[in-house]
């Protein structure tokens, strides 16, 4: 298939213009941002090309030109800065005077279609629409500077993953940004990048007429990793034609995530030594909002000039074993108390750099690894979100597509050959070409557009929908329908239903269900009940309206056509054939809760357990550093001990492996409230575990003394005297502990892993055994089993 035949009777109308027509295709990313133009003079015999525009960016003393504009923007002396200036103030933000979400702003995609703000923020940067909206209008204002001639149409691109929500988001900033932009005006990225691959590709032809192929696209950029598959197939006249099989979830997943981790697996440990620091001198803020802004450069440019190295090794045919980069360079960072940190000469080898990588890239381990720093997630597990939801396998694949910067790493290239092994991988030439390409798609799906008001590629539905009903499934659209459905726009009217039953005195309830009809069955898309109020007579007509737009968007609705008392049921349902998900759970519940905390909506008195539970979400995705960070700041703010959350506090540092801090924090706790028996009990699990057995069994007693029947304790002091070699006494304590526990079904969590313990020492193995099944059941239902920090026993006391 050649590109250019793809819009063909596009360029035959460019000819019939008398005046130059001018488009605009913006690839809005989570870590730069591009803009691409494509103009067509008639006057001119020049062919129609593609061009990336150099945007300048001002830095202070002189300009930076380059079609990559960071996403990130500050407001610094009196100025709103956009692009590799904002970027530059970022990495000395305290010198700069700059606070993250306050007057500096980057990576605000990943906050697209959230309700999060930033409230310290003045008017007009209070949101990642308002700030994307500067971004755009930075582009567009470059672009008018360039050409003064008014774009025709406008595309900016979109992740395929992103849902309605963060794509209002978009179309809002769109419009902040005075860029006329519809919905059919958004592009995924994963298709615009094949566009962009096929532009860059005229002469190749990758499908004949008839002929049906698989196309996975692989599109790891900066902030984010989209997979998409789509089954690729042409019309009668040979235009290409695409179904979207299936979609990726949205991952936060990209290079920007390698980066952090360089910087703090690696880098970090490199500043401590320089510096003369042990692991826990610096605190969470001191690390996320001062050193990461920083040096979160320098580990970008150790992984970029390595790969580079890497890639040359490899083509000269040398053995890339020994392979290291160092960056001759003084690094300084300024902290609060203004004290200087220093990073001198840094260095990343290829082993570090490959032992760094391996999360990364790990086939197996399909499941997000994290703390407050940084997150590691394997690229496999989008690409087989994507092929389950396809129901294909790798061999099944016939194209593999890879863009965005993060496929210049070789390590990624490498293993996605290997992955699939059958498939034809397209690739681009050069690394501007592979992190240009998705607003060269862009633009020439603008072009498009603005000539014949249609795509380069038409989405279609790839699969039939139906309307259940009692006569069997009534088709509402079929596959292969053009997208948006009804070609006119609007909604499609179904007048013939009828309901059911009749009832004189009681409702009736109806389900409206809708379905695909695959081939190996129906999926139901959506179901719902809809009350019909009494009376109602059988017969009565059902009005049933409904769309799928082009951003695969499925509106039903259903009236009743004769009475005005009954409700509406209006559904909405986003990607129903590709099945996207939503990001994970307790990562969403974090980012509401902040944003609650932020905007004021929590009143004082709500405080103190919202907190509590935000750390805990924060402890339960590792990110133990920012939980403490949130409970301390929660004393501050109290100013007053509070003996629950320093014992909290304590928890977490046993779970970084910071037992000094553990310890004194358990006796702070017993300090704040002597009356409390956790901090007592926690410290004599640590003592133990440190071998103290003395101090342990003191402590035990202390907590056994201020609460006499938590069957738990007499446990634990049955584990203590054991240790010290009383094991007459053993029996007695364990004894006393289990004749205090509730039976199993109404026992906490704490209280069942220590009873599982008891049955263990008892050497009851059918107690044991129905323990372990009740802790499996909870598991299974949701409820989540604290461990303690050598991550055996739920060991510890909340």
């Amino acid at each position: 298939m050649n590109a250019l035949e793809l819009i063909s009777p596009a360029i035959e109308a460019l000819k019939r213009f008398k005046k130059p027509v001018r488009v605009i295709g913006i690839d809005l990313g989570t870590t730069n941002s591009t803009v691409a133009e494509i103009v067509f003079d008639p006057t001119s015999k020049s062919d129609i090309s593609i061009r990336c525009l150099a945007v300048e960016q001002p830095t202070g003393s002189r300009s930076h030109w380059n079609p990559l504009v960071p996403s990130v923007v500050a407001l610094h002396d009196g100025k709103e800065i956009v692009g590799e200036g904002a970027r530059l103030l970022r990495a000395r933000s305290h010198d700069a005077g700059v606070i993250e979400e306050c007057n500096i702003f980057a990576s605000v995609k990943n906050h697209m279609g959230l309700k999060r703000t930033y409230p310290m923020a003045p008017a007009g940067y209070r949101s990642a629409a308002e700030i994307s909206g500067r971004i755009l209008a930075f582009l567009n204002e470059a672009a008018m500077k360039d050409k003064a001639l008014k774009p025709t149409r406008t595309t900016v691109t979109v992740p395929a993953s992103f849902q309605a929500a963060q794509r209002d988001d978009t179309l809002k900033a769109a419009s902040l940004a005075e860029l006329t932009v519809r919905g059919g005006d958004l592009l995924d990225e994963p298709v615009a990048a094949f566009i962009g691959y096929l532009v860059e590709h005229s002469d190749q032809r990758l499908l004949e007429i008839g002929e049906i192929k698989n196309l996975l696209v692989f599109d790891f950029g900066g902030g984010t990793c989209d997979v998409a598959v789509f089954r690729l197939s042409t019309d009668l006249a040979g235009s290409l034609e695409t179904a979207s099989l299936s979609v990726s979830r949205y991952n936060r997943l990209g290079g920007g995530d390698i980066d952090q981790a360089i910087l703090y697996e690696h880098l970090l440990p490199q500043i401590l030594e320089q510096n003369g620091l042990d692991r826990h001198s610096l605190d969470f803020d001191t690390k996320k909002n001062i050193l990461e802004p920083a040096f979160i450069g320098v580990a970008e440019q150790l992984k970029i000039d390595l790969c580079e190295k890497l890639v040359q090794a490899n083509e000269n045919g040398e053995e890339p074993g020994q392979l290291v980069e160092t960056c001759h360079k003084k690094f300084t960072c300024k902290l609060p108390n203004g004290a200087i940190l220093t990073l001198l000469n840094p260095s990343l080898t290829l082993k570090a750099f490959d032992e760094i990588l391996a999360p990364f890239l790990d086939p197996d381990l399909l499941f997000v690894r994290e703390n407050e720093y940084c997150q590691s997630l394997s690229i496999f597990t989008p690409i087989q979100d994507a092929l389950v939801r396809s129901s294909l396998k790798t061999d099944q694949i016939d194209f593999c597509l890879l863009v965005g910067g993060s496929c210049l790493i070789p390590h990624v290239r490498n293993v996605i050959k290997a992955t699939f092994e059958e498939a034809n991988i397209l690739s681009f030439e050069t690394p501007d070409d592979m992190q240009t390409a998705v607003a060269r798609g862009a633009v020439f799906n603008a072009l498009s557009l603005a000539i014949q008001e249609r795509p380069v590629i038409r989405p279609v539905c790839q699969e039939t929908i139906a309307l259940v009903t009692s006569n069997g499934p009534f088709d509402l659209i079929q596959r292969g329908a053009s997208l948006p459905w009804p070609p006119q726009g609007g909604f499609e009217e179904l007048t013939d239903l009828m309901l059911p039953e009749s009832s004189p005195d009681k409702p009736v309830i109806v389900r409206v269900e809708v379905v695909a009809r695959e081939e190996v069955g129906n999926h139901v898309l959506l179901s719902e009940l809809w009350e019909i109020p009494a009376p109602v007579i059988a017969g009565e007509k059902i009005r049933l309206e409904y769309r799928y737009d082009e951003n695969q968007v499925l509106d039903v609705r259903a009236y009743h056509a004769e009475r005005d008392d009954v409700k509406p049921l209006k559904q909405h349902r986003e990607h129903p054939l590709t099945h996207v998900s939503n990001p994970q759970a307790v990562k969403l519940r974090i980012e509401n809760t902040e944003e609650q905390l932020r905007s004021g909506v929590i009143t004082p008195q709500e405080r103190r357990n919202v907190v509590m539970n935000l750390a805990d979400d924060c402890a339960e995705l590792r990110q133990y550093e920012k939980a403490i960070a949130k409970l301390s700041e929660l004393l501050r703010q109290r100013n007053e001990p509070d003996a629950n959350i320093i014992n909290r506090m304590a928890l977490y540092c046993g779970y970084m492996g910071d037992t000094a801090r553990e310890e004194k924090l358990y006796a702070d706790a017993s300090v704040a409230d002597p009356t409390l028996s956790a901090p007592w009990f926690n410290m004599a699990l640590l003592l133990k575990r440190q071998k103290r057995l003395d101090e342990a069994k003191h402590a035990i007693d202390m907590a056994i003394g201020l609460d006499e029947e938590s069957a738990p304790e007499y446990i634990l002091k049955s584990q203590i005297v054991r240790d010290m070699g009383k094991d007459f006494a053993v029996k007695e304590f364990l004894e006393m502990g289990w004749t205090r526990f509730p039976e199993s079904a109404d026992m906490n969590d704490w209280e069942l892993g220590w009873y599982i313990s008891a049955a263990d020492m008892k050497g009851d193995r059918e107690t044991l055994e129905s323990a372990r099944e009740e802790r499996s059941r909870r598991k299974a239902v949701g409820v989540e089993i604290h461990r303690d920090a050598q991550g055996m026993l739920p060991a510890m006391a909340v």
